[in-house]
């Protein structure tokens, strides 16, 4: 009698040790399984201003780098490649120029990207990848002079939307549970329009770009699958 209840007792903890086992590898597969996640990132930006806005405008001070965020979401579609959408704010440059009247130009730019990412190594647990996409650029500048003298408009706005080609480079390690990822991104060729910090004369020459070149971020975030 006490041979088959202890047999009775042992076939039900196999059972349950067979069944909480394949629970735990059936949870782990759908974890791995997971092909979605989503990364915060900030760092710096650095705005390549044209060099005609010190040539024809004789800028005494300067400031091309702010704060950059990005916010991205992405899938996995194989082991090396993915498809992300992301969010990035790169902040604000500043220009100002002094002669009879004192002209301040901010500017500030945001970007929407499409990136196709590909993971070309992984070297003790770090993935490298390279990633390159369309990226939809939204420009604000505006001028503001001080004294207001005889111009009609003391404060200048203007708004600029553009499309540009994306490209970037990124590091990503597993640390103490955490995914992070470091960034490097560049907008290439943006041309934003419309006047920025025209000359103080009567009439003023060709339009100078407010953006005229190259926006370069480099971030630090964290990555999570969902």
């Amino acid at each position: 009698m006490l041979n088959l209840i202890y047999s009775s007792l042992l076939s039900v903890l196999l059972f349950s040790t067979s069944f909480a086992g394949e629970a735990m590898n059936s949870a782990q597969e759908n974890k791995k399984e997971s092909n979605y996640y989503i990364s915060v990132s900030h760092g710096k930006s650095l705005y390549d201003i044209s060099d005609r806005l010190f040539d024809s405008l004789n800028s005494n001070s300067s400031d091309k780098q702010d704060k950059s965020s990005k916010i991205t979401f992405g899938k996995v579609i194989s082991d090396n490649y993915s498809f992300e959408l992301s969010y990035m704010n790169a902040g604000q440059a500043n220009l100002q120029t002094s002669t009879s009247v004192t002209n301040t130009g901010t500017q500030r730019t945001s970007t929407i990207d499409l990136n196709l990412v590909y993971k070309f190594a992984s070297i003790y647990d770090t993935d490298l990848y390279f990633k390159a996409g369309p990226s939809y650029v939204m420009t604000k500048t505006h001028t503001i002079r001080n004294p207001e003298a005889g111009f009609t408009k003391s404060k200048e706005v203007m708004n600029n939307k553009e499309t540009s080609l994306h490209t970037g480079f990124g590091i990503m390690k597993n640390i103490i549970g955490y995914t992070i990822i470091v960034e490097y991104d560049k907008y290439h060729s943006l041309n934003s329009g419309g006047d920025f910090m025209i000359l103080n004369t009567s009439t003023p020459g060709a339009a100078t770009k407010g953006l005229q070149g190259d926006l370069e971020t480099l971030t630090v975030g964290l990555k999570f699958n969902f």
